[in-house]
């Protein structure tokens, strides 16, 4: 990222005072850039503005919270959380494609990788975790939602990693039990902990 005639330093004293003109300048000097490195980095359409949007806002608070050290020029120090927050959108985005994978049920696969467009389809695949044991309910939130690993969720919970991936198959499958249960049309049932219905 170019550094042309931008005082990264005075610029972020000038941002921790909130000064109104040093934020018109920020933005001016730093979307453009970000924008393009947005681009090159395969992001379309209007992700490219809300990425670019959260990682100046971001950036912004963070500044007049003072956690800018100056051990790195402010270009490359907003650089480096507009990779966070381009990592983070990827990561959600890959989490989205698992998770409606992994339930193989094509109102909540639609529904997902829509970014929830359906109430209706939102509101089932809700209830239908909401009947699953709270255990299994838990982990599996976790793991798909979250990319919690369940090496991790063994630790939260006080279990060994393979009941705790058991837990997970388990929640899987009775998930899909529940979808297809309500995509069949019959009244949906909570699940046991030993996942009968």
């Amino acid at each position: 990222m170019s550094v042309d005639n931008f005082d990264g330093e005075q610029m972020a004293c000038r941002l921790a005072a909130s000064d109104p003109i040093a934020f018109e300048q920020f933005d001016a000097h730093l979307r453009p850039l970000l924008t393009a490195f947005a681009r090159q980095r395969g992001f379309r359409g209007e992700v490219v503005g809300d990425l670019v949007q959260d990682t100046l806002a971001d950036a912004c608070l963070k500044l007049r919270d003072g956690q800018f050290d100056g051990r790195s020029a402010l270009t490359s120090w907003v650089h480096g959380i507009f990779v966070h927050k381009s990592l983070d959108l990827l990561r959600n985005r890959y989490r989205q494609k698992r998770l409606a994978d992994s339930l193989r049920h094509p109102g909540a696969t639609a529904q997902l990788s829509s970014g929830g467009s359906s109430t209706e389809q939102s509101a089932i695949l809700e209830q239908a975790l909401q009947l699953l044991p709270a255990r299994e309910r838990y982990v599996l939130i976790m793991n798909i939602r979250f990319g919690k690993p369940t090496r991790q969720i063994a630790i939260d919970l006080g279990l060994n990693k393979k009941t705790t991936e058991a837990i997970l198959t388990s929640a899987k499958k009775n998930l899909r039990k529940v979808l297809t249960a309500d995509k069949d049309n019959r009244p949906l049932k909570r699940l046991t902990d030993g996942g009968q219905s």
